[in-house]
């Protein structure tokens, strides 16, 4: 049986580690979702604590978590809060459970796009940097397929001001995708 949270953002189901059995359902906000957030995406950008020892900061990151993704003004969808500790199977006694800690932002279909929707990604990274520094603690950035259930990590934030070209290269965005500076 999978474990669930429940938030003020969403409502998470886990099955494991498997990404083909993540499913999440909506709550009721106050906010509407983009008519995108709808419709199942192809690929989920996570950002997720780069660390498992977290039992000392896992409640405080998660609330501030649960504060950007109800926040309004996302362009394709609102993220999703994950927060969730698996034991593999075969692992060492003493070592700490694999913990997931972090966001989950559906990512528009290729071809679909909304102009400025890699303004969502800054976003998430720009307010995870302003996390690493209050908690001492570096993210790591990937995307996964929904479909293959395949993952790859491209980015760390390790610093405050993390290198946006470098994420944008990494997510293969083109120039015309980043958001105007305001």
């Amino acid at each position: 049986m999978g474990t669930s949270l429940e938030t003020g953002a969403s409502i998470l189901f886990f099955e494991g580690r498997d990404w083909k059995s993540f499913h999440t359902a909506s709550a009721t906000t106050g906010h509407s979702d983009p008519p995108s957030s709808r419709t199942m995406q192809r690929h989920t950008l996570y950002a997720y604590v780069d660390d498992s020892d977290l039992e000392d900061v896992a409640a405080l990151i998660e609330e501030r978590l649960v504060e950007l993704a109800e926040a309004p003004g996302w362009v394709t969808s609102r993220p999703t809060v994950v927060n969730q500790k698996t034991n593999l199977s075969g692992s060492h006694p003493d070592d700490l459970p694999d913990w997931d800690l972090g966001i989950n932002l559906a990512l528009p279909n290729l071809g679909d796009e909304p102009a400025r929707w890699f303004g969502d990604v800054v976003r998430v990274v720009g307010y995870l940097a302003k996390l690493r520094s209050a908690f001492d603690r570096e993210f790591v950035i990937g995307i996964a397929d929904n479909v293959t259930g395949v993952t790859e990590d491209l980015f760390f934030i390790e610093s405050d001001t993390p290198d946006l070209d470098r994420l944008q290269s990494a997510v293969g965005v083109r120039g015309g995708d980043l958001p105007q500076a305001s």
